[in-house]
């Protein structure tokens, strides 16, 4: 968030990691600590309960199933731990009713260059051993799913494990079969301590659209796919006018999502749909407005459009500055319809997601969907609101 480099040099501290290595780990560990307990709390989860959010997806980088000496041993200057956090919005969760997706979404070695994975203009991910330290991480974070699930305070409510967010596949060392080879190792590796007939494991697409056929049953069960999809960050969208964006989420979206063999979530999508997606002010014209409301409402729709699509997740549930990526402003302007108010009622479910350990230097994540265009910066982590597939 903003607000976490406030006084700081910017072309310095872009990203969690220079956030620690500038500041000391220590002084990193007080001010982040600050964050999360401001950020997202019991209230953020009662709100979102009482307009028809029913999941949470929960970010969270690889240190925070560190110790701090695995991370000096290798100069890796995050502030490890933080898993607290987890639990407390898991309790909070299991309150209102709501259930839970984790997902690992920064990746030793960083998955791709951008400040959501961690560190910016440093990706390394499918080099020397990240690959093998990330298994171990999914290792790590599937024994702690089972372990809330044996804790009657906090059982049934994580249901779901992402592997991965966002891997820049264009850039690693052996393309999108890496990264598929990885997906079929985290399968494994996670299914040894979360069985198929209670946990969904969900894999991202990677910039990609190329997963038709990919983890057949009967070998592989209950996996979802993550799709990203946004109209904001590929030059392709800037000139669109309002029909154009509305036809793109009710025709193109929903085509990408079908063309699948695996269910398909959207995974992550805004209300941004100009060039300048995090500073570009809400429309003040009462068309702008209006197709506005529409265009969220259309790529709901759309993600949740039979046989594939499963439901959806917004990104963000809130930001410091940037309206079209806050979930909880548009339910408060009328932008973003309740979940349990829409029409027909809530197809399926619906998520937030929630980064203990996150920054954001820009207000939101960005992303794209299955045209493979380029993406915008994020953070290591944020809350996001979206619809699910965990039924």
């Amino acid at each position: 968030m903003p607000s976490l480099y406030a006084g700081l040099d910017p072309k310095f501290y872009t990203d969690e990691w220079k956030l620690c290595e500038g500041l000391g780990t220590e002084v990193c560990r007080s001010k982040l600590e600050a964050h999360r307990a401001t950020f997202f709390t019991e209230a953020h989860t009662a709100l979102l309960a009482r307009n028809g959010v029913t999941h949470f997806r929960l970010p969270i980088p690889y240190w925070m199933v560190m110790s701090q000496a695995e991370l000096d041993a290798r100069g890796e200057p995050y502030a490890a731990g933080g898993w607290e956090h987890v639990i407390d919005a898991v309790k909070w969760a299991k309150k209102y009713g709501i259930v839970i997706l984790l997902d690992l979404h920064c990746a030793p070695g960083a998955q791709n260059p951008w400040d959501n994975s961690g560190r910016a203009n440093n990706m390394t991910w499918g080099t020397g051993d990240t690959i093998a330290r990330t298994l171990v991480v999914i290792d790590r974070i599937s024994q702690r799913i089972a372990a809330l699930d044996a804790d009657p305070t906090t059982a049934g409510v994580v249901v779901a494990l992402e592997l991965i967010n966002e891997v820049w596949s264009f850039a690693v060392q052996g393309g999108l079969n890496t990264v598929k080879d990885y997906y079929l190792q985290g399968y494994d590796v996670a299914r040894k301590h979360l069985p198929v007939d209670r946990y969904w494991i969900v894999i991202e697409q990677a910039f990609s659209g190329d997963w038709v056929g990919f983890m057949p049953a009967p070998k592989y069960q209950n996996v979802i796919l993550d799709m990203h999809i946004y109209q904001c960050f590929d030059p392709y969208f800037f000139g669109m006018s309002y029909a154009q964006h509305l036809k793109q989420a009710n025709e193109n979206t929903k085509a990408s999502i079908n063309s699948q063999t695996l269910p398909v979530v959207l995974g992550e999508w805004s209300a941004a749909y100009t060039a300048n997606p995090y500073t570009d002010p809400y429309p003040n014209t009462t068309d702008g407005r209006a197709f506005v409301k529409e265009f969220v409402a259309a790529q709901m729709t759309a993600s949740e459009s039979d046989p594939k699509g499963k439901g959806w997740f917004f990104w963000n549930f809130r930001t410091e500055s940037s309206w079209a990526w806050d979930f909880n402003l548009g339910l408060a302007q009328q932008w973003v319809t309740p979940p349990n108010s829409r029409p027909g009622g809530v197809k399926k479910l619906v998520e937030v997601m929630y980064a203990p350990g996150s920054i954001h230097t820009t207000g939101s994540t960005g992303s794209t969907g299955s045209t493979g265009s380029t993406r915008s910066t994020g953070s290591t982590g944020t809350t996001e609101v979206e619809q699910n597939p965990m039924q």
